[in-house]
């Protein structure tokens, strides 16, 4: 039978013996545990009804009570009377409040007439009130559950779960937000013999439990209050006591993990046992005194023992001289020490408002030895307060003593002087006293020995302080100047705080007076000029003494700081220097490429990860607050944080190597470091300084997200980002409606990336509920990812047959690809409608349905050639881009109000005409929405081949735009922030310059010339107002685009050149300038430049003969040449004339032409220089394709480690060797521009098998029309590529011309690699135009015709050869396929063939015939 419990200790316990302990009996009780665990469960929907609950107005001078570094002494009325939680929360009487702050009267109340309507900010108030009284009474009701909870775990050394209630308790306090005065009982707390001793002479001082015994009962019974009728007596406040019992068990065991992790010496043992037990027994003395009839007997020597102990513990505190401590805990990384200091801090202060004092010494130094005087700073001033405290108590007794005394004195002179003479002669000559005489006597003696014993004591405890206070001083020496300069910052900045707070809700409320309010704003201006020179002071000496993580925290407050006063160039400076002193390197910001190569490395601890973490946060402020119009400073802060992102997630061996690696059908990111908590620095919770709260966080990476996006450059950063957004939404925030937010980020980043198959995953994944993030103190589960789960099982999807993923390695419109369109388009939030926007939010509902539209218009965008108008495939995609249109339009009518009334305003009559106003007005995040819609409508046009419906589409957007930016301009005013510029909610001007690099693509594809000429020219001088650097590389690549077209190529207007060439040179300049790998329209241009150069070789020594510019002067040239175009009525008519003479400058040019001219007649071909010079272009382009191919995560040939592993049988015999046959697309390509999917690597392609035919059938006659694949092992691991990258066409074009180029030179060998990468590239693209097809068969031709020339092809071995001949080439084993056991070559293979080692160097390379 299990021993007894919860109080049976007593009658099991053996005769005569003392009861044992409760904490004994409940650790050897089975249930213990369970018991915990069910406390535990039995506060979860508390915990969950107090996360819902939102305040419209948060009190920030209560973060003070949670924050280590401002939680002080207290300041305590005189009679230790306080207001209690509730009643404080409750009272609604305004009649103590100030005439300005009380609320304006009804109107007409007094006369029966309607009571005017509340303010809105009196309705919020109201709300607030009452969600804070059910607050503080859900707080009240969870703490005794905890405490039992922590009781069982305690007993049963279940240090993990004892810790979880720990923070229970500390999250329900940090939610709450009571300060300790409101969690201890109303009325006064002091003892009433320490207040007025007077009063209770004679009073029963026995303990409760000897006065019950001898029926004290009924006395207390009689003096207690009657009850109210009804039973509805309120209870006591209680909450001081429950955390009270929690800062004792927390600290009982983090003395018994000390004990465990860290034993210390004998004597070392003894003495600390010895100091806790003297802690124990002063309180225990201090107390309550044992019962005794004559105090005299017992009372003196215990007072000795209590002497003697201070006396010892201030000996101990003196010879503790900056001792040194190993921190036991930093080898525990899932210990929460910093937490569990809050909530034994705040328990110390309501210990302290109870008057305590016992206690408070007792729990403060207890917690100081466990954690090794880590917390001293915070911990000692508490102690030195509770000891002040108990000596002003000791000297107030002596005092009474003495008076006292003085009484006893007076008194005996009074009575003595009325006493007869007759009978005070008779008492003489008897030799005998008075009474009066006797009674003093007996005083004198008996108050005597109380003065000295009291004196005694008042002596040990003025010692113990004393001994306190040199503790404290040792400390304070200890504690660097700078941060306790910084600590005394912080306090300052939290005061400031709270006085801007309290007035600028005052303020709103128009309860200030204007003279009170130039007053007040006069004090804030100079308390803010005080508060940053103190700022100032702690960043000169934290710098001094090279603290640089403390530096960036400093700075990055004093950035904070002024930029809500206003002061922007302050705070870009702040904010520049605070990622300076981050990463080491001066201007970092400005110099992000060499900070990211020199100063980014992998972090070694989780410090140094929160404050490259938070740097992220600070980037995001420096681009977004003080540089909103440079769109280019935006670019750069998102890469760069995006690089630092990536070094700390390629630190941890749990993570991806590869960015793309991060995507939610792949990896779920569960912890950013290991041991990393959050909340310790990054994201702290209720404090106004050190990081950033989650909102901030969360936004910075949505602004960095946004920016790559919009940018359209390099968009697989992006996932990164969004996965440590989504782990910070929902296992950190824990809120439904940010997590499915971050997940439609990651949606949004991998379309881009054509990523379509872990985007299709993301989508059903929100569409479906999975991964949500889970309510607090759920059981833990086992996640599995969808895309592991074989065929889809109803259970994940829903009833139905299950789900089909789209499948990125077959062509867009394959039956099952088709499937996944269809099941996509169906996916909707649960139920739909209010229910789904009540729950994950508007937003993203309207975000999720966009992304379906935007995920068909990508599917359907890829350009291919159809032989006839009925062709099937090009009907599927014409269907989708209908479901996609419908789609689109009801969602802007959902998001404007409005019907879609583009056909109204197209046309000429239709200029003239207003767009209608939204019904609602609509946020930054809304407007692009809205502007998002428009696109992907425009593209769906252009992709049906309309494109003047699709200008028509960007056109209104345009104009939307500028009436969205008419309406939505707030002043910084009114969102309680100093300065007078203002904040817009509007679409910025990134989403514009978007709009208008769209509207020049569209206009060039239809051949209007001038217009699109005049949309460059107008976007070149936007970009110079804002900077954008991509913006104007595209807007560059159109002008050669139509330049080209025009036939402009170069022209000359006096020193002044213009056309394609020296645009290119300026688009190329740029590029490698700004960026650190061209983005691919500038890698067109420089195709293009080649193609020029390569055609005209005058044009290139033309180009390059002019002066020398750098990148600004040639943007400035390019500009200039706008609107200085000359009559070509005037050009002709001095044609005619023959008055059109020649510059010096172009006759000097055209003399240098001729005479290469010439020498390349008499060399008999272009100049070897001019060739490298092409091919080095070439060259570099197809670097530049294959870095942003590496950023999506593309790899031509994936290494399959486990090939070595696959034992071949009978039935996957390898072919017989023969020279390969051409790629399996050509009558495909031929014939309708399909190009099959690729065979899965390594090369050769597979051989297409006979339509119908079997495994070992004869090849036929002609390959099928779409080519099979290849049929692997189990152990082969590799993923089937990626046929939709847009940039494969590209680099399969400038393949083709590098190989034509090296073939004019004759550099066979080159050519054939770069064939043999061109033929397996062409599996690659989802559809292969037939012109590439071409190119590639005549390279192919040529090359063999060459190599046959020049004696250099190569014949592979007849299929009948012996084995000696076959497998002469050691690269014949090198594929993996191991023959059979019973092979005659088994042993040949096992002994030439071997595995080559593991390492990043070595590459396992596939077999290659002819």
């Amino acid at each position: 039978a299990p021993p007894p419990c919860d109080g049976a200790g007593a009658e099991g316990a053996t005769p005569g013996e003392p009861p044992r302990p409760p904490g004994e009996l409940l650790a050897e009780h089975d249930d213990a545990t369970g018991l915990a665990q069910l406390e535990l469960m039995r506060t979860g929907p508390m915990l969950q009804e107090l996360c819902k609950m939102r305040f419209h107005w948060q009190d920030i001078s209560r973060f003070q009570f949670f924050d280590l570094h401002q939680v002080s002494v207290p300041e305590l009325l005189a009679d230790g009377a306080t207001m209690g939680g509730v009643e404080r929360l409750s009272a609604l009487d305004t009649t103590q409040m100030p005439e300005e702050e009380q609320p304006p009267p009804a109107q007409g109340a007094g006369d029966g007439q309607a009571a005017a309507e509340p303010d809105s900010w009196q309705i919020k108030e109201t709300q607030d009130k009452e969600n804070r009284v059910r607050a503080f009474e859900l707080l009240k009701s969870m703490l005794p559950k905890l405490v039992r909870g922590s009781a069982y775990a305690s007993a049963k050394r279940a240090d993990q779960l004892l810790q979880m209630m720990l923070l229970v308790a500390l999250n329900a306090l940090l939610i709450v937000g009571p300060s300790p005065a409101e969690c201890v009982p109303s009325g006064a707390q002091s003892n009433s013999e320490d207040i007025d001793p007077d009063k209770n002479v004679g009073a029963d001082l026995r303990p409760k439990e000897t006065a019950e015994g001898e029926g004290g009962v009924g006395e207390a019974a009689a003096a207690a209050p009657p009850a109210a009728e009804g039973g509805d007596a309120e209870l006591p406040t209680d909450i001081w006591l429950n955390l009270a019992l929690l800062a004792e068990l927390a600290v009982g065991a983090l003395t018994r993990l000390k004990a465990e992790r860290a034993p210390l010496p004998t004597q070392a043992t003894n003495g600390t046992s010895k100091k806790k037990a003297s802690v124990k027994q002063m309180a225990t003395n201090r107390t309550r005194k044992p019962p005794s009839k004559d105090p005299a007997e017992t009372i003196p020597e215990e007072e000795a023992g209590v002497i003697q102990v201070a006396q010892e513990t201030s000996k101990e505190l003196g010879e503790a001289d900056e001792e040194l401590h190993e921190m036991w805990f930093d080898d525990m990384p899932e210990l929460d020490i910093t937490s569990i200091a809050k909530l034994v801090a705040f328990a110390v202060l309501c210990l302290y408002h109870m008057r305590r004092w016992n206690n408070v010494i007792a729990l403060c130094r207890s917690f100081n030895d466990a954690t090794c005087s880590v917390f001293a700073t915070t911990f000692l001033p508490l102690i030195i307060g509770a000891q002040s405290q108990v000596s002003s108590l000791s000297a107030r007794h002596v005092a009474n003593a003495q008076r006292y005394l003085a009484d006893s004195k007076a008194t005996f002179e009074a009575d003595q002087k009325a006493l007869p003479r007759k009978l005070l002669r008779q008492l003489a000559l008897q030799g005998e006293l008075s009474v009066p005489e006797k009674l003093f006597n007996k005083r004198t003696a008996y108050y005597g020995k109380v003065v000295g014993r009291q004196r005694a004591l008042d002596e040990a405890w003025g010692q113990l302080l004393k001994a306190l206070e040199s503790s404290r001083e040792l400390v304070a020496k200890a504690v660097p100047a700078a941060v306790e300069q910084l600590r005394k910052s912080r306090i300052l900045l939290a005061e400031f705080l709270q006085e801007r707070q309290a007035f600028g809700i005052r303020l709103s409320r128009g309860l200030v007076s204007e003279t009170e309010r130039l007053g007040k704003e006069r004090f804030l201006k100079l308390a803010y000029a005080a508060l940053t020179t103190s700022y100032r002071k702690a960043v000169e000496l934290l710098r001094k003494r090279q603290m640089a993580e403390l530096v960036v925290q400093a700075v990055h407050e004093l950035g904070n700081l002024q930029w809500l006063e206003g002061d922007v160039s302050g705070a870009q400076s702040s904010w520049s220097d605070a990622v300076d002193a981050c990463y080491q390197h001066v201007y970092a910001i400005k110099n992000w490429q060499k900070c990211v190569e020199t100063s980014v490395t992998p972090p070694l601890s989780g410090a140094r990860v929160e404050i490259m973490l938070l740097s992220v946060v600070i980037l995001a402020k420096h681009a977004r607050l003080t540089t909103p119009k440079d769109s280019s400073a935006h670019l750069y802060a998102a890469l760069f944080a995006s690089a630092i992102v990536e070094a700390i997630f390629t630190s941890s061996l749990p993570h991806p190597s590869h960015r793309t690696g991060f995507s939610l059908d792949r990896y779920r990111l569960r912890e950013i470091f290991v041991g990393l908590r959050e909340s310790r620095l990054l994201l702290p919770p209720n404090s106004v300084h050190g990081g950033v709260d989650g909102t901030v966080f969360m936004s910075a990476l949505s602004f960095f997200h946004d920016t790559l996006l919009v940018t359209s450059y390099q968009p697989a950063r992006c996932i990164p980002l969004c996965s440590l957004y989504n782990y910070v939404a929902t296992d950190i925030c824990r809120n439904e409606v940010l997590a499915v937010g971050g997940r439609l980020m990651m949606a949004r980043a991998l379309i881009r990336s054509q990523s379509l198959e872990s985007a299709w995953f993301a989508l059903h994944g929100v569409a479906k509920g999975h991964d949500r993030p889970r309510s607090l103190l759920a059981g833990e589960a086992l996640d599995v990812m969808a895309a592991h789960v074989p065929d889809g099982p109803a259970r994940l999807s829903g009833a139905g047959p299950g789900f089909s993923p789209f499948r990125v390695h077959e062509e867009p419109f394959s039956e099952h690809n088709k499937q996944a369109l269809s099941q996509l388009f169906e996916f909707t939030f649960g139920a739909g409608g209010a229910e789904a926007a009540a729950t994950v939010g508007k937003l993203n509902v309207s975000t999720f349905q966009l992304l379906q539209a935007d995920f068909l218009v990508s599917v359907c965008s890829c350009g291919r050639v159809f032989s006839k108008v009925g062709d099937a495939d090009e009907a599927e995609r014409l269907a989708f881009l209908d479901k996609a249109d419908a789609k689109l339009r009801a969602l802007w009518k959902e998001m404007t109000g409005n019907d879609d009334d583009i056909d109204a305003l197209a046309g000429a009559e239709g200029k003239d005409k207003a767009l209608a106003i939204p019904a609602r007005a609509l946020d930054e995040k809304e407007g692009e929405l809205c502007v998002d819609i428009r696109l992907l409508l425009a593209q769906s046009w252009e992709i049906r081949g309309d494109l003047g419906k699709a200008v028509s589409q960007v056109l209104y957007a345009m104009r939307f735009v500028r009436l969205l930016a008419s309406k939505s301009v707030k002043s910084s005013q009114d969102c309680n922030m100093g300065g007078t510029g203002s904040l817009r909610s509007h679409p910025g001007a990134k989403v514009w310059a978007l709009l208008r690099r769209r509207m020049v693509n569209l206009l060039t594809c239809q051949g209007r010339y001038k217009p699109a000429d005049a949309h460059i020219e107008q976007g070149l001088q936007e970009c110079q107002a804002t900077n954008d650097d991509i913006s104007r590389m595209e807007l560059l690549t159109s002008k050669v685009r139509v330049d080209v077209l025009q036939g402009k190529l170069l022209e000359f207007r006096g020193a002044r050149r213009s056309g394609a060439l020296p645009v290119a040179r300026c688009c190329i300049a740029l590029a490698s300038k700004r960026l650190p790998t061209p983005p691919t329209c500038a890698i067109m241009v420089k195709a293009v430049l080649s193609m020029l150069l390569e055609q005209n070789p005058v044009l290139r020594d033309l180009a390059v003969d002019g002066p020398a510019q750098s990148s600004t002067e040639m943007l400035a040239e390019v500009i200039a040449s706008y609107g200085k175009s000359d009559d070509p009525n005037e050009t002709l008519i001095l044609n005619a004339q023959g008055k059109i003479v020649a510059s010096p400058i172009a006759q000097e040019m055209q003399a240098k032409a001729k005479a290469k001219a010439k020498q390349k007649e008499l060399s008999g071909g272009p100049a070897e220089s001019q060739l490298d010079e092409l091919d080095g272009m070439m060259m570099q382009c197809l670097t530049d394709l294959d870095a942003l191919l590496e950023v999506s995560g593309f790899n031509l040939h994936p290494h399959n480690m486990n090939s070595l592993f696959h034992i071949s049988g009978d039935s996957d015999a390898p072919p017989p060797a023969r020279e390969p046959a051409p790629a399996p697309v050509a009558p495909a390509a031929a014939k309708g521009g399909k190009a099959p999917p690729a065979a899965a690597p390594p090369p050769p392609p597979a051989v297409a098998e006979s339509e119908g035919g079997d495994d070992g059938a004869e090849t036929a006659l002609l390959p099928a029309l779409k080519g099979a694949f290849r049929k692997r092992p189990v152990s082969d691991a590799r993923e089937h590529p990626n046929v939709y990258f847009e940039l494969q066409p590209l680099r399969l074009h400038c393949e083709l011309r590098l190989a034509r180029l090296q073939l004019d030179r004759g550099h066979v060998q080159k050519a054939e690699e770069l064939l043999r990468e061109a033929e397996c590239r062409l599996g690659r693209c989802v559809f292969l135009l037939p012109w590439l097809y071409v190119q590639f068969c005549l390279l192919k031709l040529q090359w063999r015709r060459l190599t046959h020339s020049l004696g250099l092809a190569r014949a592979s071995p007849p299929a009948g050869a012996p084995n000696d001949d076959l497998y002469r080439d050691p690269k014949a084993f090198a594929d993996g396929r191991c023959p059979p056991t019973d092979s005659p070559l088994f042993r040949t293979f096992v002994r030439r063939a071997r595995a080559p080692p593991q390492t990043l160097l070595s590459e396992w390379l596939a077999r290659h015939v002819g």
